[in-house]
């Protein structure tokens, strides 16, 4: 197992041709979304432009999360095919859309979005997660001031002391032997616990070593969980915010 808070001053911004976007993590670590050869890419773009033309992936599906308050509309139609149905979604904040890559798609309005792009060989969850509705924290101000390590300040004492931690349901994916679980902060902080146990030094699993490391995420941050589906994994959070979560199986 291992593991990476990506902190906002690490976020190293580039151009596209709609405005710019901010690469969290992408697997292999040496691919390159230019040449189009990883099995799964995490970012955040913002555009300048109320039209946006999107580059196609064929070979891949997208999952994209709407981060801002505004409506936007994302327009699909089948590539190369200008007589094709177009297909409108339409996406409140923190809605999500999910589609092929290889569509030809237009985006309206869409101000600032979080991306998935995984090959349609592995597979995935994506959703959104409410730490106050999920009981993992107390604070009802989801703009809590968090320190440049992590901590909270004290408006968010509420929540480390009276909120519950929350245990994450893992999945699973038959026939995939590794597992990235990415949550991203949208507002607010989170404090996620990653307990990890050792079962190849005992037989009695009871007997097993446990690892237990504490991640905190403050707002606009990315943490990114990497392990074999054969290893014993629990995750645990306490927080107060939203996160978008992706859980990624691939080989």
């Amino acid at each position: 197992m291992n593991y990476k808070v990506l902190k906002k001053k690490e976020q190293k911004e580039e151009k596209w041709s709609g405005g710019k976007t901010a690469e969290l993590a992408i697997q292999p670590k040496d691919a390159s979304v230019k040449d189009k050869d990883f099995q799964w890419r995490l970012s955040t773009a913002t555009c300048k432009r109320d039209k946006a033309k999107f580059t196609p992936y064929e070979g891949y599906d997208r999952v994209l999360f709407n981060l801002e308050e505004s409506e936007a509309v994302l327009e699909h139609s089948a590539a190369g095919n200008e007589d094709a149905e177009k297909r409108e979604v339409k996406l409140g904040e923190l809605q999500k859309d999910e589609f092929d890559g290889g569509e030809k798609t237009v985006a309206h309005g869409l101000k600032r979005d979080y991306n998935l792009i995984i090959r349609k060989d592995c597979k995935y969850q994506a959703e959104v997660i409410d730490q106050i509705q999920a009981g993992a924290g107390v604070n009802q101000d989801k703009s809590v001031p968090v320190g440049d390590k992590g901590e909270a300040s004290f408006l968010a004492i509420d929540s480390i002391i009276k909120g519950k931690r929350v245990p994450m349901q893992l999945a699973s994916e038959e026939g995939f032997e590794h597992v990235t679980q990415a949550l991203y902060c949208v507002d607010g902080f989170s404090s996620v616990h990653v307990e990890v146990t050792d079962t190849s030094v005992v037989t009695n699993v009871e007997d097993a070593p446990t690892d237990i490391n504490i991640l905190r995420l403050a707002e606009g941050e990315q943490l990114v969980v990497n392990y074999r589906a054969s290893e014993r994994i629990k995750m645990t959070f306490k927080g107060a915010g939203r996160l978008i979560r992706c859980q990624l199986f691939y080989n």
